[in-house]
């Protein structure tokens, strides 16, 4: 299970590289995450913890409505599209905050049964321009969790592939993932 924790002003995470950014993220939404956080990791066992997580990280994560569309950063393959995106209500969060929380946004979807999104928000931690922000073992259970979500929405094929790639991450770094 994924787990961030809110230290002061910049969230610094639990296998993330959250580098320090000169970009302040106001206090109330630092509490917001903290929330979300500490309800994702309860979802587990508590699906009224996962709901309300869900709430609090769609609070924090989408944008803003265009004729009547949620707009959020899922989706974003590159850089720019990452930026102009990363506009969240008057705020902006920075890449590696984001991909912890669009990671562990994903886990509480997938804990209250929306595979379907949580696999698109799994598959937005893990796109080019954030994916740099994930460690090793980060990027492994967020390769492993869209797995699990494929299999369930039974996209086994591509479900086979995310797996590959969770052993390419694995092969491809000195760091233990398996703990």
């Amino acid at each position: 299970l994924l787990l961030l924790l809110v230290v002061a002003v910049v969230p610094s995470v639990d296998g993330f590289a959250v580098p320090s950014s000169p970009t302040a993220i106001p206090s109330s939404v630092v509490a917001r995450i903290r929330q979300a956080t500490h309800l994702t990791t309860h979802s587990v066992r508590n699906i009224t913890a996962a709901r309300e997580a869900v709430k609090l990280w769609d609070d924090v994560l989408v944008l803003r409505h265009d004729d009547n569309n949620i707009r959020t950063a899922v989706g974003c393959n590159t850089e720019d599209e990452l930026k102009a995106q990363t506009q969240i209500k008057s705020h902006s969060l920075p890449p590696a905050v984001l991909a912890s929380c669009l990671a562990l946004h994903a886990t509480a979807l997938s804990q209250v049964g929306n595979d379907k999104r949580a696999q698109r928000v799994y598959k937005s931690a893990l796109s080019p321009p954030l994916r740099q922000y994930l460690t090793p073992k980060s990027m492994a259970d967020v390769c492993l969790g869209r797995a699990g979500c494929l299999q369930r929405l039974m996209r086994y094929y591509e479900a086979y592939e995310q797996l590959l790639e969770f052993l390419d991450i694995r092969t491809d770094t000195d760091e233990s993932i398996g703990s």
